[in-house]
């Protein structure tokens, strides 16, 4: 099923605030504060960034008051009106646009150093669709330039709704077969060795999978109670597990880099 922007928007507006969705608390804050740790190492400095499926803005900001020359674009039009408003108190990017990552002719080829997928990938069930993020991705980023995109990890999300393996009514086995539960769902999920070969077979080299926020359905409460400084400890070893092949598929949200 092609991706439905209408229950998607609707989803942003009352399901999940995507405006405080990774600062609410310490584990969601993992997702970002790991993010923006790869996109400022990797990315270089000065570069021409494409984030385009923004939201918010919560690293279309950020990455221009570090200097790099951001657009910023999104298909969820409250969502793009939101960067505009922030835009106007803080003019620190290059464009704004209401627009789909799966249509990107506005912008010519090679044009960007960097182009950031970091929410269209898993929100988009349909193949077709979702190879579209990438071919569009690659015909506007420049050779040698980088492509990170957001994926949700299938079996660490099946783990996180194990209370309701229970429900017969549900079935599992689609889910793990095909990456989604229902034909009109707004997630897709993969495994990180099936999301790389697709990156390849699309002309990326695989630069770096990374676990962004690691296992956090299962330590959310204890990572939340925890005193600062023992917080700050953590964070110190959660950048040092995040590459490890072992504990990747494990993420509730990962981050594939790739190179054209």
């Amino acid at each position: 099923m092609k991706q439905d922007v209408e229950k998607l928007s609707a989803y942003y507006q009352t399901d999940c605030i995507e405006s405080n969705r990774v600062s609410c608390d310490r584990t969601n804050q993992l997702e970002a504060i790991t993010t923006l740790r790869y996109l400022n190492a990797l990315i270089p400095s000065d570069a021409s960034v494409l984030d385009a499926c923004a939201g918010y803005g919560i690293y279309a900001f950020p990455l221009a008051e570090n200097g790099y020359k951001v657009t910023a674009g999104d298909v969820v039009a409250h969502h793009v009106d939101a960067i505009k408003e922030k835009q106007k108190a803080n003019p620190v990017l290059q464009d704004v646009y209401h627009g789909s990552i799966c249509d990107l002719s506005r912008f010519a080829e090679n044009s960007f150093d960097a182009v950031l997928n970091l929410g269209a990938y898993y929100h988009i069930t349909d193949k077709s669709e979702r190879d579209k993020t990438l071919t569009a991705s690659y015909r506007v980023v420049k050779p040698g330039g980088l492509i990170f995109v957001a994926y949700l990890p299938r079996y660490s999300n099946f783990m996180k709704y194990c209370d309701q393996w229970k429900d017969r009514n549900r079935n599992y086995d689609l889910y793990l077969n095909r990456g989604y539960m229902d034909d009109d769902s707004l997630f897709y999920t993969i495994t990180p060795e099936e999301i790389e070969d697709e990156l390849r077979g699309f002309g990326f080299g695989i630069v770096k999978n990374v676990a962004t926020d690691g296992p956090k359905y299962i330590f959310r409460e204890a990572l939340n109670n925890l005193p600062e400084d023992l917080y700050q400890k953590f964070l110190a070893q959660h950048v040092k597990m995040c590459e490890m092949r072992t504990l990747l598929g494990y993420s509730e949200h990962a981050l594939l880099i790739g190179r054209k």
